[in-house]
């Protein structure tokens, strides 16, 4: 082979490699989102000339908030990007609120009674929430006169890839990998459309691979969208010698989002070395389940 030809080949391998490896992960783009996303408080949120528009809806009020009304995973490392376009009267503040097994257990200002526009960065680890905290949520909020209010461009939460190994990722565009048990399995654009065969209730579909377990490994299960109905995801635990030990639930009954399961789950059998990874659908007749996204990481050694 010609020499120039294979370094041009390595080249191209090696900063494709450098790509996936440099990868933000899209936890949350409020842009993308729009005022859908968000939970009315004393503030309100309005979609104005693509941008978020976030005014005072209690008038009686000093300040008021609006919040996604999706929490996210917490990641150290994850960022935390807010733009904003113009402040057209008062402050705003942006908070993030943590969660530990789905109780609120701290709030973190990023932001506090700013009143300049632009872009601003954060790193969740550097604002003050400790690794307790395994979910997190966004708060915005508005004062300072009368008629305060905010026009925002985005907010967005992402995880870094460089920092972890991708074991698995999958996209959803084709759906070769997995046995179809029970399901109807169709694809469009960057996801699966799932629906139930007639006269269920509930199907999954099964990927044959198995992950032995290692220290510091995550699953990250993105639904685009179910209506309808819910998912699980489930693990099906194998000894070191391939034998069947256990099922265990990942996410129960979950609708919208991301997911985040850490393996291996100090409550699983200590014999379980490898897993596989199983996904139900359940539901009414007319349940419908699409799947964007399904990642299993580690931090890189």
């Amino acid at each position: 082979m010609n020499k120039r030809f294979l370094l041009a080949g390595m080249m191209t391998v090696g900063a494709l490699l450098l790509q996936a490896r440099a990868e933000d992960l899209q936890l949350f783009q409020a842009s993308q989102d729009g005022e859908e996303a968000w939970v009315w408080g004393g503030a309100k949120v309005k979609l104005k000339d693509g941008k978020l528009l976030v005014s005072l809806h209690n008038s009686e009020g000093a300040a008021g908030d609006t919040y996604v009304a999706a929490r996210f995973p917490y990641f150290p490392n994850g960022k935390v990007g807010f733009v904003v376009g113009q402040v057209t009267a008062g402050d705003y503040t942006l908070q993030v609120l943590g969660f530990k097994n789905n109780v609120h257990v701290a709030t973190v200002p990023l932001i506090s009674h700013a009143t300049d526009a632009g872009k601003k960065s954060f790193t969740l680890k550097d604002a003050g929430l400790n690794n307790e905290v395994d979910e997190i949520l966004f708060k915005v909020w508005v004062g300072g006169a009368t008629n305060a209010a905010v026009v925002f461009d985005d907010l967005t939460y992402s995880l870094p890839l460089e920092s972890y190994t991708t074991l698995f990722d999958e996209h959803f565009h084709k759906m070769e990998s997995w046995q179809n048990e029970s399901l109807v399995l169709n694809t469009t654009g960057n996801e699966a459309v799932i629906t139930l065969k007639p006269d269920t209730t509930f199907g999954s579909i099964l990927l044959p691979k198995q992950f032995p377990l290692q220290s510091g490994m995550k699953l990250l299960w993105n639904i685009v969208r179910i209506d309808n109905g819910d998912a699980t995801l489930q693990f099906v635990g194998f000894d070191k010698d391939g034998k069947y030990v256990k099922s265990m639930d990942g996410a129960k009954n979950v609708r919208n989002g991301w997911y985040v399961v850490s393996l291996p789950d100090p409550a699983w059998p200590p014999e379980v070395a490898s897993v596989q990874i199983k996904l139900w659908v359940g539901g009414q007749a007319a349940a419908t389940a699409r799947f964007g996204r399904l990642l299993v990481i580690k931090l890189a050694s």
